[in-house]
């Protein structure tokens, strides 16, 4: 099965989806397959709309990480209320609250509570969401 995410026009993640792998794989000669995302794409958009906007996502990946020694893909398994960021190619969770930062490799957000004021002030001068 392939997941994908519906994304509003806000970049947020209102719906996750499941499309057979029968849509979205090739099969060769072979015995191969090759997964194409426009073609759960495209079959999306015969169901739900011309004007819905889908992302395929990977139920095996969290904070950049592939569960099963896979590539990773777009950093995190989305949820709704997820954002997609177009520049950074993947899902981001919601912000839980004012005194987290995003790190960047992992797309996910970590706590400054602990942090000294000498150590912000450290950041600060790499970051401006500090």
């Amino acid at each position: 099965m392939a997941h994908f995410a519906k994304i509003d026009s806000d970049s947020l993640v209102e719906d996750i989806v499941f499309v057979d792998n029968s849509i979205t794989h090739e099969t060769h000669a072979d015995d191969t397959s090759t997964e194409f995302e426009q073609r759960g794409i495209d079959y999306l958009k015969g169901i739900f709309g011309s004007d819905t906007t889908w992302k395929q996502c990977s139920f095996n990946t969290w904070s950049n990480q592939h569960k099963l020694g896979g590539k990773p893909f777009r950093f995190n398994m989305p949820e709704i209320g997820y954002t997609y960021d177009s520049l950074r190619d993947g899902f981001i969770p919601p912000k839980p609250g004012n005194d987290y930062i995003l790190i960047e490799k992992k797309l996910q957000w970590t706590s400054m509570v602990n942090w000294t004021s000498a150590y912000k002030e450290q950041v600060k001068t790499f970051r401006s969401d500090v």
